[in-house]
């Protein structure tokens, strides 16, 4: 994506660049879209060229499959899904940050800022992790020491720490 906005000379003072799909329809439940809209995302400027930002036409050596999005979706690598638009038809750059439906209204959490509560476009991925073994039914013995394992993640951020508890949440151990 970086390479295409390059290439197309955007001006400075650019913005957002806002991704569209050929996906569209009208939102009947609360709130409602002013009729039928596509499916779009805007996304700023650094983050459309940073090297994770992605057109993709394949995947795993073989052409895009409509349920993949093709033929050409965007990959934002770090973000939530709903930042890869499926079935690209077109690329726009904003001068001002996209309003766009789905970044104020469907895809966007309550933040508070000093001017008051605010609707703020979800972008990066949370911190995750996962247990992997021991697995939720498995029968461990008693007074023998076991491993855990699992995997920890946070998008476009670095895994700070990650601490297990084996007694509820009372104490913690770091884990390597």
């Amino acid at each position: 994506l970086g390479a295409i906005l390059e290439r197309a000379k955007v001006k400075a003072g650019a913005a957002d660049v806002v991704l569209i799909g050929a996906d569209k329809g009208a939102v009947t439940s609360d709130p409602q879209s002013p009729g039928p809209i596509n499916f779009d995302r805007g996304i700023p400027l650094a983050k459309a060229k940073a090297d994770e930002s992605l057109l993709a036409f394949s995947m795993n050596g073989e052409p895009l499959t409509p349920s993949h999005g093709a033929p050409l979706r965007a990959v934002i690598g770090g973000w939530f899904g709903m930042a890869a638009v499926k079935w690209l038809t077109r690329i726009v750059v904003t001068e001002k940050p996209h309003m766009g439906f789905w970044n104020v209204f469907d895809y966007a959490t309550w933040q508070r800022k000093e001017s008051g509560p605010q609707l703020v476009p979800i972008t990066a991925q949370e911190p995750k992790a996962i247990i992997t073994s021991p697995g939720l039914n498995d029968v461990l013995p008693a007074g023998k020491p076991i491993t855990i394992s699992g995997l920890a993640w946070a998008g476009e951020n670095a895994v700070k720490k990650v601490e297990v508890s084996a007694d509820g949440g009372k104490t913690w151990n770091a884990a390597p």
